[in-house]
């Protein structure tokens, strides 16, 4: 059986609120804009990662200010939305092509968009590199050399197919698309 610590549970949950935040700024961005109460523009009964439905009520009620926490710090920065916006049409396109062939959900374009801000030149202060943010050995592992002379985590091709083969890897693991996010995004472990 699968057990989930505490601290795997907190990790996904702010994951995916970070990942949904972006996913409803790309829907509703310029409408969000004009409301301060983010209900008027947004059903929430309708809100979904990957074909999963989030949920806001009961004992899930506090996910609607962690939700609305991470849209309004993304919201209050034009500036790095309208970079997402002039970038899109470089990636976007391909990375959502190479999802739906590989049968990923498409909410998962967003994941580069969350990890890098579709900067391809990236690096974190981790080591994490490139549009999809790999660290060295997890780029190897999923077939992308790094070396001294030699970084295909800057290929933005090669490393979508590392990205999208982690994704499947992930999925056979956990068979959640959600925990499949949270892991790309913190780490399997």
């Amino acid at each position: 059986m699968l057990r989930i610590s505490k601290n795997r549970i907190i990790l996904t949950i702010s994951t995916f609120f970070l990942l949904i935040s972006v996913w409803v700024f790309f829907l509703v961005g310029e409408k969000v804009q004009h409301y301060g109460d983010l209900s008027k523009v947004i059903n929430y009964s309708q809100v979904n990662f990957a074909g999963e439905k989030v949920s806001f009520e009961g004992k899930y009620y506090y996910n609607i200010e962690k939700f609305e926490k991470e849209l309004s710090v993304t919201r209050f920065n034009m500036y790095q939305f309208v970079l997402y916006h002039k970038r899109e049409p470089l990636y976007i396109p391909y990375i959502e092509k190479k999802l739906k062939a590989a049968g990923i959900p498409d909410d998962f374009k967003y994941l580069a968009i969350a990890e890098s801000g579709l900067r391809n030149e990236s690096l974190s202060s981790a080591g994490a590199g490139g549009i999809w943010q790999f660290i060295p050995d997890t780029a190897r592992q999923y077939g992308l050399q790094v070396t001294d002379t030699v970084d295909e985590r800057y290929n933005f091709e090669l490393a979508t197919d590392a990205a999208i083969a982690y994704f499947q890897k992930l999925y056979k693991d956990f068979h959640d698309w959600t925990l499949v996010a949270a892991a790309y995004n913190r780490g399997e472990n």
